[in-house]
């Protein structure tokens, strides 16, 4: 799959669309989905660019040459000569701790992954590979907790989905949404490009009616005033509304995003719950700063909506 890193090999993009429209809720399909969003620079939170200088960049790349071949006893100790040289390096802390991991010394890794954190809150990879060290240790609760940290980090990192659906009692609900567009034509016109509500649940027929409403308002003017996370509650308000009145009552099938989103919007979380299930590209600036001040809340409206933590659960130490 390097190659497909690089982004220069046609043959893995088409492996990897190929992945996700066999089996769009597989592991399979959630790693196809991170690795394309990878390789065309769609990442919503790209890992924190940090200078290093070039005899840390050099000694990282010979590691990275080294891990590649298996070669782990190799790579460590020029990942730590890469660390030492550029210690406020996140990403460069989660691979030595990758290289500890594939050796098998899963409690050094660990050590490694939360020094990664302390760099950087919100690495999404280093609390996914965490929650692995932790499972591999014995640790269900902490592995839990940090696969809960990776979704918060990037809700679009579906790996960490999958890490979390691992970690959790209860199977998790991966929904892939795909939002209404708005589009003009040839001849100036504009149409909206309805979904088929998403690719796990094409016949959910209330919810192509919820997002019908929530396409229609796409047209109209935007409010000055009005903040994207403003904007995004004013849609799904209404496509909430349009969800219970002509789809539910008239007997249509229920969606589980739908669902969703109407028990959160009920018990005061809707705003958690968009940014969790419906984040994309223009909602993520406003994300950025929402998960350093609604830690909390986002945190209670996984454990209430979406993830229960494991039968050995005791107490919360996130």
């Amino acid at each position: 799959m390097d190659a497909a890193r690089r982004g220069d090999d046609e043959a893995s993009v088409k492996y990897l669309q190929q992945a996700i429209e066999t089996e769009p809720r597989s592991e399979g399909a959630a790693f196809a989905r991170d690795t394309l969003a990878e390789m065309y620079g769609a990442r919503l939170y790209p890992d924190m660019v940090t200078s290093c200088p070039r005899s840390a960049q050099q000694a990282f790349a010979n590691a990275e040459e080294q891990f590649g071949k298996g070669n782990f006893d190799a790579a460590i100790p020029l990942y730590q000569s890469a660390v030492a040289d550029c210690p406020a390096s996140a990403p460069m802390r989660v691979s030595l701790a990758d290289a500890y991991f594939a050796r098998g010394d899963h409690d050094k890794a660990r050590g490694m992954f939360r020094e990664a954190i302390a760099i950087d809150p919100w690495n999404r990879a280093a609390w996914r590979y965490l929650s692995d060290a932790e499972n591999r240790l014995g640790n269900r609760t902490a592995a839990w907790e940090a696969a809960l940290f990776a979704v918060l980090s990037d809700p679009d990192y579906q790996m960490g989905w999958v890490t979390l659906d691992y970690c959790s009692a209860k199977p998790i609900e991966r929904i892939y949404v795909v939002k209404p567009r708005l589009a003009r034509t040839n001849d100036g016109k504009i149409t909206i490009n309805i979904p088929s509500v998403d690719p796990t649940y094409p016949d959910a027929e209330a919810g192509r009616l919820a997002w019908i409403s929530y396409g229609v308002l796409l047209n109209l003017p935007v409010v000055a005033v009005e903040s994207r996370l403003d904007r995004e509650r004013r849609l799904v308000l209404r496509a909430l509304d349009a969800y219970q009145e002509i789809g539910l009552d008239k007997g249509k099938k229920a969606s589980p995003l739908w669902d969703e989103l109407k028990s959160a919007n009920a018990a005061g979380f809707l705003d958690e719950a968009i940014f969790v299930r419906l984040i994309d590209k223009e909602l993520a600036p406003d994300y950025a700063e929402f998960r350093n001040t609604h830690r909390a809340r986002l945190i209670e409206y996984m454990k209430r909506f979406v993830t229960q933590p494991p039968a050995s659960f005791v107490r919360p130490t996130i």
